[in-house]
């Protein structure tokens, strides 16, 4: 089905963050809707303390794409190759919002993107 294709990320491997870890520093990523349809995504990281993430659920209506930002901000720990960002998406009915659409949502997503942090 078309829904496979799902979101393209870009980039669509790693996400890194580049300059002064001691300062927080924001790097923008892509998310486009692939199907034929409206879809809900959800983003989650393996740091909340580290990585704020903008509009991290949210609904893209299909062939349309929005920008995420991502600010890390410095922590104690030094930041590792094992942090990533986990990207989620659903099919989402016309006229829900994201949060009800995950809320009545059961098992697992249609489709995750990983993108590793460094």
């Amino acid at each position: 089905s078309a829904l496979k294709r799902g979101l393209e990320i870009d980039p669509a491997d790693c996400l890194t963050f580049a300059g002064d870890l001691n300062k927080e520093i924001k790097v923008n990523f892509c998310v486009t809707n692939k199907s034929d349809q409206k879809l809900a995504y959800k983003i989650k990281c393996t740091k909340n303390e580290a990585f704020k993430i903008s509009s991290a659920v949210d609904v893209i209506p299909s062939g349309q794409q929005k920008n995420i930002t991502i600010t890390y901000r410095p922590i104690d720990e030094e930041l590792s190759d094992r942090h990533h960002i986990g990207i989620y998406y659903i099919p989402a009915p016309e006229g829900s919002t994201a949060s009800s659409v995950w809320r009545e949502h059961y098992g697992p997503p249609c489709g995750e993107y990983r993108l590793r942090v460094s």
